[in-house]
Order: C-alpha cells, then structure tokens, then sequence
C-alpha cells in the first residue's frame, strides 16, 4: 500500500485523497471560477438599467451615452469572465491528468507489490479494466462533473440574494420548483450509482473473457472451441449491452423530467412576470433579469442530475480502484548485514494453507535441513507439495506455523527484495516478455556479459539452437515467447536462471519438456557447478533426480522418506515403488521399439 494512501471504506474520502496532492491547483479553478460567474451576473444587471431607460419616454442624449457605456462595460465583464473560465479549465486539466498520472503509477506499484494470493482470486481483463478505463473514468469526473457541481452551487447561490433583492414574490415563484429538481438529481444519483456497477462488472467480465480468448487462442483452435468461445464473449457482450440499455432508459426518463420541470419552472416566471409588469409591481428590465439569471441558473442545476449520474460513475471508479489500492502489500523485512546468503535453509514443523487453515494444509509439519551448496531434488506425485515448498522459500505464499531459517535468520523477517535476489528460479510454466532473446537472458543479470550469456546458454544447450536464428541472440520472440518451442522455453529459463549466479537455484519440473540427450547436457553442467550454489530440483523423471545429494519424497505435503537414490531403492516404500514402475515402463517402450 502506498505511504500516501490510508484505507478507508468511504468513498468520498478515498477521492479526496487521490487528490490531496493537487488540491493547490483544485483551488486555484474554484478561485477563478468563482470570480468568472461573478462577472457573469453583471451584465444582466447592466440590460435592466438599459431596458429601465429605453422604457423612459424622455430618454434623451445623455441616455444614449449610458446605454454605450452600458455596452462597452457588458463586453469587457464577459471578456474578463471568458479569461477567468479559461483559467479554471487550464487548472482543473493540470490537476485532472496529473491525478490521473499518479492513479496509474500508484495502481501498477501496487499491482507488483500486493501479495500472490491477491492475484489467485482476481481477473486480469477485471484488473486492467479498473487501472485504464476506471482512471479515466475518474479523471473526466475532476476535469468536467467536478467543475459542474462547484458551478452549479455558486451560481445558484449568488443569485438567490439577487432575485429576493430586486422582488421578492417573484423570487419565490422563480425557484420553487428547483428543489424538486435537486431532490429527483440526488434520487437518480443513488439509482445510478448501482446500475454503473452492474455496466462496469459487466464490462469487466467481457474484458477477462476477451483477455483469456487471446492468451490461450491456440489452445481454443486445437480443441476446435472457436464456436463455444464465440458464443461465450456474445453472452459478456449481450449481458454488457442490456445493462447499459437498462441504464439509459433510466436516463432519459431523468432527462425528460428534469427538462419537464425546467420549462415550466420558465414558463412559470414568464407568466407571473407579465402580470406583475402589467400590473405595475415590476419593471421590464426586473423581468429581463429574472429570466436571464433563471435561465443561467435554471440549466447548471437542470444539468447537476447528469453530473450527479456521472458522479455515481466516478464513485463506483473509485471504489474498484481502492479494491487495489486498501490491499495489504507484502510487508518489509529486515536485510541482513550479509551482501550475499551462503545457502542454508533449515525448515522446522513448517505448515502451510493455501486458503484458510481450516482445510487440508498444502504443507504440513515440514522439516528438513539442506546445506549450503548441497543438490536437493524433490520428488512426488502432483499436488504433494513440491511447488508450494518453492515458492514458500520465495515469500510468494507465507507459512502459517513453523520456522523456516536461511542462513539462520527466519525468513518471514526477511526484506522481499533482498531475498529474492539471493534465488535462481525456473518455474513450471517459464514466463518470457515480448523482447529479444538476449533482453529475455539478461532479466535477472542486467550487467552479464556477452560471454557470461553465451556460457549459460550452452549449460543450458541452447547456444546451437540459438545459432540457427537470423538474428541470434538479438532475435525478437512472440508473445510469451511463443515463436520458441517448449523445450526452447525452457532452456532459455534455465539459461536466464544460471545467469543469475544467485547461492540458491530452484528448478520446478524444469526439464519436463527436454529429450533425453538435451536433458542430460544440462544435468552435466549443472552437476559441474555443484557446491557453487544450493539446488533444488522438482521433477518426475528419475534420469533428474539420482544424481541428487539427496532425494526427499512427498506425499500429501508431508515427507514420507529421504535419503540418497542408492539408499531409497533399497528400501520398501514409495520411491522403490516408483523406481519400479518407470523401470517396468521405459522396459516395455524399449521392446515395442525393438519389436517395431
């Protein structure tokens, strides 16, 4: 959570703080805005005086020259109310796009900087929805409704006294129908603001589904799912529509009233002033201005329903933009005095729940000591617990009983940042960015040379591949690198991961999606740089795993056996088991081949 922002469940509030730090700017428009409607009510003034005395049968020379006076002044008032709206546009654009600016900075900060499990619940199409079209929404809301509002408010409230000062009666009959007006706007605001939250989680649900389509639209076409997939979006699409549909019938309902209740509220004034001016209780000029400045305020407050209806909208922004914001982000930890771990983790009772603890714990009672530059492979079945034990050690996900120490500092203490500079990692699924190659390499290692580059990728047995490219290292991949084959993905998160030159390495299930021979170069060059740095291996194959110091087998997040590969295969329990199953399997492979 930012140092700026305080969580909090009132909306109003939480705006205000997204604004606190061009508040100067807000009230610098308010400043010139104020004195721009000011201006506005003068001229009126000036046409009565003008009416009052062209209505003078003995109006003469001197009347003349008032009246051009009159005119001249009317055109400079307007001209300085123009520079003084002008100014408040240009400082409520400043304040608006900066708030804006600083709404996204702050959103992608806490995007990186909330906790896993904060992702694991959340839409991605939902979350950049909320940090795109929810700011802007916000932002139009202080450059324009904003202004609005404040325009409206003074204009009624300066010429209220005005309108009771030149009579009274009339007064009355010239604002009476307004707080129906305002009563229906403030109505309308609460309806709003629910059907603005059903349009925007609508929208949000076609976004994640159009966001989902393009990220796996590979898996769509080979399933041949194009039609189900299509029909899915048209669903969002159509259940998007009737929501906005819904919203603007209750719209233009709003609109016809508030238009309804304008015009009479005008017709109202005219009719009542006619008979006064007939019957000598008022001036033509008095009724010039009444009706003018009903007019200039009868339309801002007329228009403070609409604002209100965007201000719903805004209000519902601000609300899913705080859902990201109020998170709790992964706290701050202490580094120790060490610049670089030596690599020894020691895990006492450890249990983790990856939900609530009133579950099945995803770890349960873990302990186990690994020394520093000691090769540790893990074995068990899917969901035994392999990846959570990872990324536990990453502070991805936090145990909730136990003790877990790196180099005997528990590492629920220790700062994110520096622990996981001390670790290497290649995960199930590699993740590569939409760059070149070599940009792809250098992720973790920004300052490795061209030869430390060029030494990981042949550890990895990717330089050859490599080589065929065009471009070589400085070719650009795809989207998630999807111009590489699997294996290749692979290669080139290990390569990226021994770049890295961190004291830990941690390969979950990374050699899944390499040959045999490819398989065994980098289990060569990874059994070379033994003891530099503290390895634990994820994996299935036993080919991966034999060579391990020591092998620690899991079942149902709990360690049933440890030991060596030489030591495990004689005993009776569920590694020899395993060992005999893939030795009964890769037998009958070998003589179907043979047979064939």
């Amino acid at each position: 959570m930012n140092s700026w922002f305080k969580k909090s469940d009132n909306t109003l509030h939480v705006l205000l703080q997204f604004t606190a730090q061009q508040q100067r700017l807000f009230l610098y428009a308010a400043l010139a805005m104020l004195i721009g409607n000011a201006c506005l009510f003068v001229p009126p003034l000036l046409g009565k005086l003008a009416i009052d005395i062209l209505a003078q049968p003995s109006a003469g020379e001197d009347s003349t020259r008032l009246l051009w006076q009159y005119g001249v002044f009317s055109v400079l008032i307007t001209v300085i109310a123009g520079c003084f709206m002008f100014a408040r546009g240009r400082f409520t654009a400043m304040a608006s796009e900066r708030v804006a600016l600083q709404l996204r900075s702050d959103l992608y900060v806490a995007l990186h900087n909330n906790k896993a499990t904060f992702f694991d619940t959340e839409k991605t199409g939902d979350l950049v929805q909320r940090c795109s079209s929810d700011v802007e929404t916000v932002r139009v809301f202080l450059a324009d409704n904003l202004v609005d509002i404040t325009r409206s408010v003074i204009l009624l409230a300066c010429a209220t006294p005005v309108l009771f000062w030149i009579n009274a009666s009339l007064a009355w009959a010239s604002l009476f129908l307004l707080p129906l007006l305002i009563v229906g706007s403030g109505l309308f605001f609460k309806r709003a603001k629910r059907l603005f939250l059903a349009v925007d989680e609508a929208e949000g649900r076609m976004s994640s589904c159009l966001q989902e389509n393009l990220t796996g639209i590979r898996v769509v076409r080979a399933f041949n799912r194009q039609h189900y997939e299509i029909e899915q979006f048209a669903q969002r699409n159509a259940d998007f529509r009737d929501c906005n549909y819904r919203l603007m019938v209750s719209m233009s309902y709003f609109w016809s009233l508030s238009d309804l209740i304008s015009f009479v509220q005008l017709g109202v004034v005219l009719v009542a002033g006619a008979a006064m001016v007939q019957a000598g209780t008022l001036s033509i000029g008095e009724l010039f201005v009444f009706m003018t400045y009903i007019s200039i305020v009868i339309w801002p407050v007329r228009r403070l329903g609409r604002v209100l209806v965007e201000s719903g909208k805004a209000m519902v922004a601000v609300k899913r933009i705080n859902h990201i914001l109020s998170q709790q982000g992964e706290l701050k930890g202490v580094c120790p005095h060490e610049h670089r771990a030596t690599g020894a983790i020691s895990m006492r009772n450890v249990s983790v729940w990856h939900l609530s603890e009133s579950g099945t714990p995803a770890l349960s009672d873990i302990s186990l000591d690994i020394k520093a530059g000691e090769t540790v492979a893990l074995v068990g079945a899917p969901g035994s617990g392999k990846s959570t034990l990872m990324t536990t050690l990453l502070k991805l996900y936090k145990y909730q009983t136990g003790s877990i120490t790196l180099d005997g500092h528990e590492l629920s203490t220790l700062d994110r940042h520096w622990l996981r500079k001390q670790f290497a990692v290649v995960f199930q699924e590699p993740f590569l960015y939409s760059r070149s190659l070599m940009d792809n390499l250098r992720v973790g290692n920004a300052d490795a040379s061209e030869n430390d580059v060029i030494d990981a990728c042949r550890a990895a047995a990717l330089h050859d591949s490599i080589m065929e490219f065009d471009s070589r290292y400085d070719v650009m991949l795809g989207e998630r690198g999807v111009t590489l084959s699997g294996g290749q993905r692979q290669r080139l998160a290990i390569a990226r991961a021994l770049l890295r030159g961190a004291p830990f390495l941690l390969l979950d299930d990374a050699l899944s999606a390499v040959d045999s021979k490819t398989e065994k170069i980098i289990l060569d060059a990874l059994s070379a740089r033994r003891g530099k740095q503290t390895t634990l291996i994820a994996a299935h194959r036993l080919s991966t795993i034999q060579k391990a110091d020591r092998i620690v087998l899991l079942e149902h997040g709990k360690v049933v056996q440890q030991g060596t590969h030489d030591e495990l295969v004689k005993k009776p329990g569920p590694y020899q088991r395993l060992c005999d199953i893939q030795q009964s399997l890769d037998t009958r492979i070998n003589d179907e081949l043979f047979q064939t």
